[in-house]
């Protein structure tokens, strides 16, 4: 009877058991993987120190302080491999230090830091910050998703163990990878670029090997007066929060190293877009982080915006004061917060809006935000759902319509504007009028060329007169040699020239004077 009731719950245990361990295999970058990791630490950390152990860590430390790097980093290696505890990856990154390797030295160092299983250690935290205050210029990550507890040796150095709490940080290019799984081992060739996260899937029981690049996040941050401890940690908590949605962060600083050239650009929105474009990245996250308060009372004012490079309007936004005087808790409450901002915003649905205008010198508004003028057609990017647009253009009646954007899909949008009755009662159309002619009347025309004709005739007879005066009347007859008459004609002369030229002027004036203007009667089908 006992067994009878015990089997179906012996059997759901199974099956959540086996549920869990299928989830596991799939290697899927979430919190769990983030968690599983915790707990391997924990169980490293719990595993005894053999003798043999120790004595291989005490001969590793003793090659270093003899400065015998290669037998020192073959001991250390030895030694992880019988009891991986993060203190041997501490003194691996020494050994990477003094041989000049700074990449794989700040690598190792990192992810000590970042190890939950670290014993506390002030000194060595010390010589690990010191380490991490230079990030390198250039680099690039790879996280390794694969069953847990497998050996990760990364160029034939010893990296850490399957899960990794962060992702590795290489040189850009080639690189050789095995996992050691007891007596199995799998090697992988890849070839990583820079500035990116690469995530490198490994079966450990097909042996097959897929890289891929995750899709970026450039992340804008805001200057803030953060110590570089907090500054890095935090770039650690949301590169964990991005790796879960499958995408990856790419910091402004990694392709801004000027502060100058960055401090510009963070002010300009569209400089902002450019850069994400120009290294591929669809995504954009603006973060402000305002330090407030005193030692005892100090908070963050935190201010998160996450937008797709496409669309204006931005995907999530988020607000939050933490209490920084405790920094875990401070940490918490950011982990969730970017969570919940990328979760909501990277998943929200988009689709395209094509805009056709006439006509196309018509101004355009989407949600009350302006686009660029005199495109006619023209195809915009926007959250799925319904948006506003809005066309207006000189002389013509504006028009608003709603439209419908759908996830996935392309929707057409006409929008054709009416000329405005004030506009055609103001500017008569050339279609509808035909030139204006100007009319002379018959009578003006004739009496314009009476004045021109008596004009010449007075003007004739004026300068005759002027000419003839004071001369002889007559002939001068011998023997007399004085004349006894002369003309006087002066006066009545130049009066009647000055009348011919004024008389000629002002038939010549009202001649060319135009006529009124006559319209034409309009056409067949015109309105008048």
């Amino acid at each position: 009877m006992l067994a009878a009731l015990l089997r179906p719950a012996l059997l759901s245990v199974c099956f959540w058991v086996a549920l869990t361990l299928a989830w596991a295999d799939r290697g899927e970058p979430t919190y769990g993987s983030s968690l599983l990791a915790t707990a391997q630490a924990k169980k490293r950390s719990d595993k005894p120190t053999t003798a043999a152990a120790k004595n291989t860590l005490d001969r590793g430390l003793a090659a270093l302080d003899a400065k015998d790097f290669p037998t020192a980093t073959r001991l250390l290696s030895e030694a992880f491999r019988q009891t991986p505890r993060p203190e041997i990856l501490f003194h691996l990154a020494r050994v990477a230090a003094a041989e000049g390797q700074t990449l794989v030295a700040y690598d190792l160092f990192r992810r000590y830091m970042a190890d939950p299983a670290r014993e506390p250690d002030e000194a060595a935290a010390r010589v690990a910050e010191q380490a991490l205050a230079s990030p390198p210029a250039t680099s690039a990550s790879l996280v390794i998703q694969s069953d847990p507890g497998a050996f990760v040796v990364v160029d034939n150095r010893v990296a850490g163990t399957l899960p990794l709490t962060l992702s590795l940080v290489l040189l850009p290019g080639a690189h050789s990878i095995v996992l050691e799984f007891g007596s199995k081992r799998i090697e992988a060739a890849v070839q990583v670029p820079a500035d990116r996260v690469s995530e490198l899937r490994i079966s450990r029981s097909s042996g097959a090997v897929l890289l891929s690049v995750l899709p970026a996040i450039l992340v804008a941050s805001q200057p803030t007066a953060l110590p570089t401890e907090y500054s890095r940690r935090l770039a650690e908590v949301l590169e964990l929060a991005a790796r879960s949605e499958g995408h990856t962060t790419l910091r402004i600083e990694q392709l801004m190293p000027q502060s100058d050239e960055r401090a510009r650009c963070l002010t300009q929105p569209r400089c902002l877009r450019d850069l994400a474009r120009a290294n591929k990245a669809d995504w954009l996250l603006v973060q402000s982080i305002v330090p407030r308060g005193d030692a005892k009372n100090l908070t963050w004012d935190v201010k998160l915006r996450l937008q797709h490079v496409d669309i204006f309007e931005p995907a999530a936004e988020s607000e939050l004061t933490s209490a920084a005087s405790q920094p875990e808790q401070a940490l918490s409450s950011l982990k969730q917060s970017y969570g919940k901002l990328l979760g909501s915003g990277l998943a929200r649905p988009r689709g395209s809006l094509r805009i056709e205008i006439e006509p196309t010198t018509a101004a355009v508004q989407i949600d009350r935000q302006p686009l660029a003028a005199g495109q006619g057609a023209t195809t915009v990017h926007l959250w799925a759902g319904r948006h506003s647009v809005a066309a207006s253009a000189a002389q013509h009646q504006p028009q608003e319509q709603l439209a419908e954007v759908r996830e996935g899909e392309v929707t057409p949008l006409r929008i054709q504007l009416a000329r405005s009755e004030a506009a055609s009662a103001s500017v008569p159309s050339e279609s509808l009028l035909l030139p204006a002619r100007p009319k002379r009347s018959r009578l003006r025309l004739a009496l314009a060329g009476t004045m021109v004709g008596l004009g010449v005739g007075m003007m004739v007879i004026g300068t005759v007169g002027v000419r003839v005066n004071g001369h002889c009347t007559a002939p001068i007859v011998e023997p007399a040699l004085a004349c006894p008459d002369l003309y006087s004609t002066a006066a009545p002369g130049g009066f009647a020239l000055g009348s011919g030229i004024a008389l000629v002027g002002s038939g010549i004036l009202l001649f060319a004077l135009p006529g009124s203007s006559t319209q034409a009667k309009p056409g067949p089908g015109q309105r008048p």
